[in-house]
């Protein structure tokens, strides 16, 4: 199986990992909590890679065919329209999320810092070992300064700052596969990617391509599991080198019936089918009403 479809098994199981929640008061009628913050890659990310200067705006999500199904034109989410994400989103009782590098990202209750192919660790550490990272990829750390500044921006003293974050969902995508993928791509060794990442287990990869695979051949996807909605070659439909988006890759007619948007991000249904195995079964755990 190409990296890419290997890698995204692991991100969907672990996309919504829980980090911070410390709920005293909120407006919010879902969940008990009144902010949402994400940090990840491009699974979650709802706009900020395109904002991303100066690359962002030559970005594939940056125009057509991204962003089809809806609105009916790119948004700066990698796929052909609402993310899984988005769906997430509003199960805990926010229906509008903003990307933090938007202009309204102050006046927001849901702001999400993910960009598109993000990694873990920083750039310096992958140029020192000879792996070449995407410009516009922002590793965690600077997710984190961008947080931090956000805070300034919106807090007016550090006791409201602690205020807020005792009243927020804070989540952290599995954005590893992206440190794993880059390495393995440009020929290293599973034992050189072993010294600085986390193992991940076979049983996690097989568990959430089981359970993924399982549900949705239940529904309309049918042949189309794992090839591209939006792409040219091979079985799986995909083609590094011509990527959705670029000049003559086609775009199926019915992405409703695909998992698979451009061959690394998923098409609207897809997410939403995913957030009903993933997301809904945890809202009771976390106080929110169902």
């Amino acid at each position: 199986m190409d990296i890419s479809y290997y890698s995204y098994f692991i991100k969907v199981s672990c996309a919504f990992v829980m980090i911070f929640v410390c709920a005293t008061s909120s407006q919010n009628t879902r969940c008990p909590f009144e902010y949402l913050y994400h940090f990840g890659d491009g699974v979650t990310d709802v706009g900020n890679s395109i904002l991303v200067l100066p690359w962002g705006p030559s970005l594939p999500a940056a125009r057509s065919p991204y962003g089809r199904t809806f609105p009916g034109w790119p948004t700066g989410r990698w796929g052909d329209g609402l993310i899984d994400f988005d769906y997430a989103a509003a199960e805990f009782g926010f229906p509008h999320i903003t990307p933090s590098l938007s202009s309204n990202a102050s006046s927001s209750n849901g702001v999400i810092f993910s960009v598109a192919r993000s990694p873990v660790l920083d750039h310096t550490f992958f140029k020192s070992r000879g792996v070449k990272i995407p410009p516009y990829a922002v590793p965690l750390s600077v997710q984190l300064s961008w947080f931090k500044a956000h805070l300034k921006s919106v807090c007016t003293s550090p006791t409201d700052c602690a205020n807020r974050l005792g009243n927020s969902l804070i989540l952290l995508g599995d954005i590893e596969a992206n440190d794993v993928g880059y390495s393995l791509i440009q020929g290293k060794s599973i034992r050189e990617v072993r010294t600085y990442v986390s193992y991940i287990t076979e049983a996690q990869i097989s568990a959430t391509r089981l359970t993924i695979i399982s549900y949705v051949i239940t529904g309309p996807f049918g042949n189309t599991t794992l090839q591209a909605c939006c792409g040219i070659g091979g079985k799986y439909n995909y083609n590094s080198r011509r990527f959705c988006g670029s000049r003559g890759v086609p775009v199926c007619s019915n992405p409703n019936n695909y998992i698979f948007w451009d061959g690394l991000h998923m098409t609207q249904e897809a997410s939403l089918r995913i957030v009903r195995i993933l997301i809904q079964p945890a809202l009771s755990t976390l106080n929110c009403a169902t």
